[in-house]
Order: structure tokens, then C-alpha cells, then sequence
């Protein structure tokens, strides 16, 4: 595979028996949120999920900033998040932004 983009992965942890709520919810994602994320760069998005742990794999375009930088206010955004949020544990750093997992290895 070739890596021609800014790849970004972040760790989540749902309350416990969240799981079913979180994939309704992630087959039907507002257009507007899909819109955004395209927006802001992303142009590959995979949500991976076991029990509660949930692993997100981002690519963003080089250059743009990061998927989770400050500033993602649309309306469909804001009301994704509101709905989203109840769903999880508190798993952010110390500026309230999603853990990020540094990668430590990769086959080329």
C-alpha cells in the first residue's frame, strides 16, 4: 500500500453495553459529518470495534490538519457529537481531544 496521506488512529472506550447503540448510530452517519470529516482532509475513515474498545484509522490529506484539531462546528457535527458522547467513558488527553495511538511498527 502506498501511504500517501497523514495516517491518524485514536483509541475509544464505550460505557459498557453501549456497543449496539454506537453501531446503529454508525450505519446511518449524518451526511453532513461525512461531509466534514472530507472537509477537514480524511479521505479513508475505518471505525473498529471489540466489546467497548473502539480503534478509529484516519487518513487526512498531507498538510491539513489534524481530523480532530478545534473548529468542527457544523450543525450536523454538533448534533453527531451530543448524540455520540453519553455513549462513551472519558478517554481524552489533558485538552479534552481523543487519544491518539502512536504507531510503532509498519510493514512497507
Amino acid at each position: 500500500w502506498i501511504d500517501d496521506g497523514n495516517q491518524q488512529c485514536f483509541i475509544y472506550r464505550l460505557q459498557p453495553g453501549a456497543g449496539e447503540e454506537y453501531d446503529r448510530w454508525h450505519a446511518q452517519v449524518f451526511d453532513g459529518v461525512i461531509a466534514g470529516l472530507k472537509e477537514r482532509g480524511a479521505y479513508d475513515y475505518s471505525i473498529f470495534r471489540r466489546g467497548d474498545l473502539v480503534i478509529t484509522v484516519v487518513r487526512v490529506l498531507p498538510g491539513g490538519p489534524d481530523i480532530d484539531a478545534p473548529g468542527r462546528d457544523s450543525d450536523d457535527d454538533q448534533r453527531w457529537q451530543a448524540l455520540m458522547a453519553p455513549l462513551f467513558e472519558n478517554t481524552t488527553d489533558a485538552q479534552g481531544r481523543p487519544l491518539r495511538a502512536e504507531r510503532v511498527f509498519r510493514m512497507d
